[in-house]
């Protein structure tokens, strides 16, 4: 299985917890003893440090339909990411003192 560099502004699929995979931006990474990850979850208003990240993100391509049917708020967020993804938009995504 080959190794998956993630980099900071990657767009990725995450799994937190007991939460369903969600559209994320990689906004801080380091590579020290402990491999954390920071997290912005699109349109969620939420952040997430995940250390030893690579069993909880994938790269971000399609989704089955399925995923997002009765899901409007995936939906958004699954456009978004692929605006950010293509170059078409920056992420500006708010992130408060909520976090996952």
């Amino acid at each position: 299985m080959k190794k998956i560099e993630y980099k900071v502004g990657n767009v990725v699929w995450a799994k937190w917890a007991a939460h369903q995979r969600w559209p994320a931006y990689i906004s801080e990474l380091t590579a020290d003893t402990k491999s954390k990850v920071k997290l912005l979850f699109i349109n969620k208003n939420t952040s997430s440090d995940i250390y030893d990240y690579t069993d909880n993100l994938e790269p971000f391509t399609k989704c089955a339909k399925s995923i997002l049917r009765n899901n409007p708020e995936l939906q958004d967020a699954v456009q978004a990411a692929f605006k950010i993804k293509e170059g078409k938009s920056t992420y500006e995504g708010k992130v408060g003192s909520e976090s996952r």
